[in-house]
Parts: C-alpha cells; sequence; structure tokens
C-alpha cells in the first residue's frame, strides 16, 4: 500500500502504528533463515529507495534544463539575461543566506539518496544479475535475486577462498576446515568504464556495498525520504554478509562445489555461472570450470 501511496512506510496512511508494523531484519545466527515476509520486505525497501532516487534525478535534470533555457541558452545562439538587482536590507541578506543553505542541504540530501541507489543497484548478487536489475523485474524477481545470493553465493565465495588460499599454500588443496573465508572472497571491486556517452557500472561485492551505504547514512543528518528503507537493505545485506562467511555455511558450501553432499540430503545442486548466450560463446575459463564440473559428475 505504501508504494502505492507513493511515499514511506512511515507516511502510508494504511498503517496505522508503524511500530507495530514494523519488521526487524534477520540476525545471524540466531536466525537461519530468511522469511517470506522479510524476503519480500526487502524487495519493497530497494524499489522505494530506487523509485525517490530516480524521481530525484529527474528533477535535477528538469532544473538544470530550466536553468539552461532561462539564461537564454539555444542551438541557434548564445545569451545571458542581465536584470537589474536592487539593493537588499540586511534581512533580505539573511533571509536568502539562510534561504541559499536549505537548498544546498536539500540537494546534499538527494544527492546522497541518488548516491545511495547506485551503490544499491550495483550490488552484485553473485548469480549474474545486479540488485537494480532485479529490482526493475518486480518484487518477484528482488526475492529470487535475495535467494540466489544466499543459496548459491556461499559456493562462489568457498571458489574464491579456495584460489585464494591454495595460492598462499603453494597450490596445495585445503579441505572445508582448513579453509579461510575472507570479504574479498565475494569478488574484486573494478572501476567503471566509459564507452562513447556512456559509464557501465561494474558490479559492488556486497561487502563493500555495506561499507558505502553505511558511510552515506553517517554523511547524512537526515534521509527521512528512505531512511528506514536504506536501514533495513543494510541489515539484511549483513546478515548474508555474515551468513556467507559462517563456518557453518562454508563448510555447506564446499561440500556442494565438492558434489559430497550424502544423497539423502536435499541438496540444492552445484552452481556454476556461465555466461553464454546467443552470439556469444563459452569462455576458455568457463569451459573449464564445465568441464571440471562433469568429469566430477561422472567419477561419482
Amino acid at each position: 500500500m505504501a508504494d502505492w501511496e507513493n511515499v514511506g512506510i512511515t507516511k502510508s496512511n494504511s498503517v496505522n502504528t508503524f511500530v507495530n508494523f514494523k519488521i526487524q531484519g534477520p540476525s545471524w545466527p540466531s536466525d537461519k533463515h530468511i522469511t517470506i515476509s522479510e524476503a519480500f520486505h526487502f524487495a519493497a525497501c530497494a524499489k522505494r529507495i530506487g523509485k525517490v532516487a530516480t524521481s530525484m534525478k529527474k528533477g535535477n535534470q528538469i532544473r538544470a534544463h530550466a536553468k539552461y533555457v532561462t539564461l537564454g541558452y539555444s542551438d541557434e545562439e548564445q545569451g545571458i539575461e542581465i536584470k537589474v538587482l536592487k539593493r537588499s536590507g540586511e534581512n533580505e541578506l539573511n533571509n536568502d543566506s539562510a534561504s541559499h543553505e536549505i537548498k544546498v542541504n536539500e540537494q546534499k540530501m538527494k544527492d546522497l539518496t541518488m548516491e545511495a541507489w547506485r551503490t544499491l543497484a550495483c550490488c552484485d548478487g553473485m548469480t549474474g544479475m545486479h540488485c537494480g536489475a532485479a529490482v526493475k523485474q518486480g518484487y518477484d524477481c528482488t526475492v529470487t535475486w535475495l535467494f540466489s545470493a544466499v543459496a548459491f553465493g556461499g559456493q562462489v565465495v568457498v571458489s574464491a577462498a579456495q584460489i585464494r588460499n591454495s595460492k598462499s599454500n603453494r597450490n596445495v588443496i585445503l579441505s572445508s576446515d582448513e579453509l579461510d573465508l575472507s570479504a574479498c572472497d565475494f569478488g574484486v571491486l573494478k572501476e567503471n568504464q566509459s564507452h562513447a556517452d556512456e559509464i557501465v557500472a561494474n558490479p559492488i561485492p556486497i561487502p563493500e556495498v555495506v561499507i558505502r551505504l553505511k558511510k552515506i547514512m553517517e554523511e547524512s543528518n537526515n534521509l527521512s525520504d528512505v531512511e528506514i528503507e536504506l536501514r533495513y537493505c543494510i541489515s539484511m545485506l549483513e546478515y548474508v554478509q555474515k551468513r556467507l562467511l559462517s563456518k557453518e555455511h562454508g563448510i555447506e558450501s564446499f561440500k556442494k562445489i565438492s558434489l559430497k553432499t550424502e544423497v539423502e540430503d536435499k541438496s540444492i545442486g552445484c552452481f556454476l555461472n556461465l555466461r553464454c548466450g546467443h552470439n556469444n560463446q563459452y569462455s576458455f575459463i568457463e569451459k573449464q570450470k564445465l568441464k571440471s564440473f562433469l568429469l566430477k559428475i561422472s567419477d561419482n
């Protein structure tokens, strides 16, 4: 209902008492699962942040265009409209100064909100999709993105840890108990690339997203439009990070990628992220991974 009313949860007329409605994010290790309501609440919060940020961005573009027209710029001629300024009294100067400060603070909050959305939108779910792309597809897709990150992200983290640990241990294959999981195993942050007139944003690992969003919260005095939603998204991503880095989850993920899960166990399978598609063949590394995976299956 809050989304239909185009307001935050705290301002929704359909919510009588926000305190009673408020959903607390899961906490690891006390919560072993993410509930459906928590997952959809995360999806709603992410959508709200994106919606507000997009609206702010469009507002900035409209104001920039209006200023461009006011100054007299056009494709045919360039000019600046000169207005006669009257002397202002001290009170008028103070009012102008206060008004300017308010506008600066408002713009800062808008910039931070848009930065928060850009960061969240680029969050890497480790299964082939950014969070922003999932949010654009709707609540169901966002929930799937979240559950996929939890279900299969651990295998990506463990695989990266195996490579990192084996290099430091002279290519010795380590067991699940010997693996040392770290935040760096979520992926390497790459710089954005510029192509023509557009910038291609690279995925941002979950730990880095959490750090950036927390920094935005610290820099802002009041993000009233999305503060509640942003806090919830941070708590959910923190939960995912702690869960995937836990020893318990690491051992389970190690068993899955090693195909050592017992038959009676309900395994979700081994995750292999292939980026092939129409006119896009397997890369050499993907071929090697797929070959290794098929050999493991044949041996079992």
